[in-house]
């Protein structure tokens, strides 16, 4: 197994040494950083190439575009820890990203699928595509009682919070409309194929309305 992330340089603190270059107490540590002229980026392009090329050689035109990386764990089999992550990004507007993501967990079949969202915004993985760009559905409020969802989401984050979800729902919108796109199609494609292959699926990001404070 590969390490391609350069190995972490830790500073001490003390007032004593905190204006001494990081480059100079890195002499001194047990643990030397990367070379001058490493990159981590072009370091994990390869690796991704390698992995891709190998296993799953028919989404290598994903990874050529710069949408998927495969990043190897060095702690695999610590805890449950995973071999492999595999990395898609995508944008929230973009039947092509809807696509790849589809294409990817169809063609890995991951144990995993974690997908960008919170439990506030669950919701917008099993909208209609149809009413997806509506301001009030984008919100993905989740619950039978929409007043309810409304003042829980009021309640965790806050008057400003609440606002900067109503503005993003509204901005998103209007970019949907523009691309002749429903908002958050990747989402639903992600739930769709995990489905499909029996992969568990896990919301991997923080509230948004703590996001937002």
């Amino acid at each position: 197994m590969i390490n391609v992330a350069p190995p972490r340089v830790l500073a001490p603190r003390s007032r004593a040494l905190s204006g001494i270059p990081l480059r100079a107490l890195s002499k001194s540590c047990s643990i030397s950083g990367p070379p001058d002229d490493f990159s981590y980026r072009e370091a994990v392009s390869m690796d991704t190439e390698e992995i891709v090329g190998t296993r799953w050689p028919q989404l290598i035109d994903i990874v050529r575009e710069g949408s998927l990386v495969a990043v190897r764990n060095v702690n695999a089999g610590e805890n449950g820890e995973p071999e492999l992550v595999i990395l898609v990004g995508t944008a929230h507007v973009s039947q092509v990203s809807a696509q790849q993501v589809e294409r990817a967990i169809k063609t890995i079949r991951p144990d995993n699928v974690v997908v960008e969202l919170c439990k506030s915004r669950i919701g917008i993985m099993y909208l209609d595509p149809s009413m997806a760009n509506s301001t009030a559905n984008f919100l993905s409020l989740t619950g039978t009682d929409r007043n309810a969802a409304l003042a829980r989401s009021f309640n965790l984050g806050g008057r400003s919070a609440f606002f900067l979800r109503l503005l993003l729902a509204s901005v998103s919108e209007k970019i949907s409309k523009s691309a002749a796109v429903p908002v958050g199609e990747e989402f639903r494609a992600a739930r769709r194929a995990a489905k499909e292959v029996e992969a568990q699926l896990v919301l991997g990001d923080r509230p948004i309305e703590i996001t937002f404070l």
